[in-house]
């Protein structure tokens, strides 16, 4: 690749000051001001737009930006991608398209950079070095090298899996993406591609990170191949999902744009049609996420997904690991469809609020009995009318209420027949279900939390007895 013409990504903790509701302060400032400690970070604005395409004064720059450029620089490289520069941040026309561009900017840069051990902008890609001592050894080939010895650095596991960077929601798509990356860790530099991963501390060639963003790296880099499982592929979405919703995010609203990038770029390799942070080849599989912990739920501020959807809660989810090892699988629904959400301008960005889900499946009326000391995971128990059949848990906590208050309905979503159980059950099975409430509206429901059924509850009600089996097919509306 001609550098030339190349560029180079930049991603980091940045940090950020609102000029407009400080009026002790210019607009014509330099990096020296400092307010309460902190150091503003220049961002382009509609205001500033001609001044910044002009030219931007180097000084006007935080320390961070200030090394970026100098590393570009050394290395012959002639552009420099910083979001907050080259996205008008008070322009939220502009930010939706730019934003929806991650997937090209980042992994069609020459290298990122990383700068992982900085608190924000005003640290900087160097720190102070560990002091080290050189010492001339003699190789077993024979030959003299120079050796440098020091106390423990910091590692490419705490540089590169610790780091403030690391917390950050944004920050995970421009790790996966670039197609190499130099990191810029607290006392070394780490390098990281689809082939190596080195660190100055070590001259091999450390083994490549088994993690879910390199898997997901070596998938996104590679050519479609023939007969590709979807279930393979969705797997790596879902792993990088637990590791993103636990990241933080200063904007509520960005839980589905800052993924956008990788969202658009994992479409592109396996051909899928993307649902609100699920795959639509796979939803049947993408619907049972849950919260590890209904009591740190919390709903958005504002409307953001679909009830169905991750993205609807602020929230850790987890998806069954069971559901890995099982013999075979079986969908319990069908006739999956989606409404409203194909023909929006960006499909990897916001979801419009009139999307909806359509499938056909059996619905079962069930109430929810509270029994929050003997099951912490599912604190619901499943109840048809007098026979306990599973344990539920909700997305959102109910600490004083020993039932809820709806119209709470039970949809089978998948039939797995597991491993063999220590007593050597024949066939045991779990169905895997979601926990809905009646909208009030035809055959409109909401979810409201998970439920699981094993085939061990279903026995000690009787020989054969299946709960569903009273109830017909029909077609429901998710919203």
């Amino acid at each position: 690749m001609n550098k030339l013409h190349s560029f180079t990504s930049l991603h980091g903790p940045w940090g950020s000051y609102d000029w407009s509701k400080d009026t002790s302060i210019l607009v014509k400032t330099d990096a020296s001001v400092v307010l309460g400690g902190r150091t503003p970070v220049i961002q382009t604005t509609k205001s500033l737009l001609e001044q910044h395409e002009e030219s931007i004064p180097l000084l006007y720059l935080s320390k961070t930006f200030r090394e970026a450029v100098l590393v570009c620089r050394t290395l012959g490289i002639r552009f420099l991608w910083i979001d907050s520069l080259c996205i008008i941040q008070d322009d939220p026309q502009d930010w939706e398209r730019e934003s929806a561009k991650m997937a090209d900017v980042y992994s069609g840069s020459y290298l990122n950079l990383a700068a992982a051990a900085a608190v924000d902008g005003t640290e900087g890609l160097f720190f102070p070095r560990l002091e080290r001592i050189k010492v001339r050894c003699k190789l077993p080939s024979g030959e003299q090298d120079d050796v440098f010895v020091s106390n423990s650095p910091s590692s490419y596991f705490m540089d590169s899996k610790e780091s403030p960077l690391a917390s950050r929601a944004w920050a995970l798509q421009e790790k996966v993406l670039p197609p190499r990356t130099l990191i810029f860790g607290k006392d070394q530099l780490h390098w990281e591609c689809h082939e190596e991963l080195k660190s100055e501390s070590s001259c091999k060639n450390m083994q490549i990170d088994q993690s879910f963003s390199s898997g997901l790296r070596r998938y996104l880099s590679s050519e479609p191949q023939p007969n590709e499982k979807i279930s393979v592929q969705c797997k790596l979405w879902y792993n990088m999902l637990e590791a993103y919703t636990r990241c933080n995010l200063t904007k509520s609203e960005d839980k589905l744009p800052a993924l956008a990038g990788l969202a658009n770029a994992f479409s592109r390799r396996s051909g899928f049609r993307y649902a609100a942070g699920l795959w639509e080849e796979d939803l049947e599989m993408g619907l049972l996420w849950k919260p590890p912990s209904p009591i740190d739920t919390q709903l958005p501020p504002r409307y953001r997904a679909l009830s169905w959807s991750w993205a609807a809660l602020d929230a850790k989810v987890k998806y069954f690991r069971n559901m890995q090892k099982a013999y075979s699988s079986y969908a319990l629904v069908q006739n999956l469809r989606l409404q409203g959400l194909q023909g929006s301008e960006d499909i990897f960005g916001q979801v419009a609020s009139g999307t909806k889900l359509f499938l056909t499946g059996r619905l079962k009326n069930i109430d929810l009995l509270a029994d929050f000391e003997s099951e912490i995971a599912y604190p619901w128990k499943l109840m048809d009318g007098q026979h306990h059949i599973g344990y539920a848990t909700t997305d959102n906590y109910y600490p004083s209420a020993s039932t809820i208050d709806a119209e709470t309905c039970c949809l089978p979503i998948l039939k797995l027949i597991t491993a063999k159980t220590a007593d050597n059950r024949a066939n045991p099975f779990e169905i895997y279900a979601l926990i809905l409430a009646a909208m009030g509206v035809g055959n409109t429901y909401q979810r409201i939390g998970i439920g699981v059924i094993r085939d061990t509850e279903l026995e000690n009600i009787g020989p054969d007895h299946n709960p569903f089996e009273d109830t017909e097919e029909a077609e429901i509306v998710l919203l």
